[in-house]
């Protein structure tokens, strides 16, 4: 008999969403932007070369049960502006930080969760390394444990330059977002801490 992955997958999920999880997502910055936006379309073609470095920019988030009935709710933490915040991710409203709150509405996440992202950048946001580009793959890539299967690291890069670039209405290269989803790095605990899974790591 050939078991049933697809309803092994979702029973795993079903029984993970009544269990407290911590999840953790990391993504590099970048240095030496050379050939920048000549990876836009208006620019037709051209050649970037970037260097990943640390440190990397950082996604924790925990998830539990909701504590009322509804779709839950998502707080977003952001650190570096000292920041907190509650949104509804069934139906976002820009606020405070629409490129964090665009991450959240182009992700399908689940109902009946709560949800607080914290994110963390060592490196201060507007010193041309990327880090917008870098906490736009983490949160997605943190996001995407949320539901059955996984994005492929072109397929969160993708996600997040159509999240970066639709903020900026087009004009944005797709080399940052690239760069730190290939070196994207998550990590997901139960309450208990007991390592569950550990992946994308290069």
């Amino acid at each position: 008999m050939i078991p049933n992955f697809r309803f092994i997958h979702a029973a795993r999920y079903a029984k993970l969403s009544l269990m407290k999880r911590i999840i953790n997502s990391v993504a590099p910055i970048r240095i030496c932007d050379l050939g920048g936006w000549t990876d836009t379309w208006f620019a037709r073609h051209g050649l970037v070369l970037n260097i990943a470095v640390y440190p990397y920019v950082q996604c924790q988030m925990t998830v539990s049960p909701a504590a009322s009935k509804g779709d839950g709710r998502l707080t977003i933490n952001a650190e570096n502006y000292g920041v907190r915040y509650t949104i509804n991710p069934q139906d976002v409203v820009f606020g405070p930080h629409p490129l964090l709150e665009a991450c959240v509405a182009a992700m399908r996440v689940p109902r009946g969760l709560d949800i607080e992202a914290t994110l963390y950048s060592s490196v201060p946001g507007g010193s041309s390394t990327g880090t917008s580009a870098a906490v736009t793959v983490a949160l997605i890539g943190a996001l995407d444990r949320l539901t059955p299967g996984r994005m492929a690291q072109h397929e969160v890069a993708a996600k997040a330059h159509s999240v970066y670039a639709a903020m900026h209405r087009g004009c944005s290269g797709a080399s940052m977002n690239l760069l730190s989803s290939f070196l994207e790095n998550q990590q997901e605990q139960l309450e208990n801490h007991r390592e569950l899974a550990f992946f994308l790591k290069y």
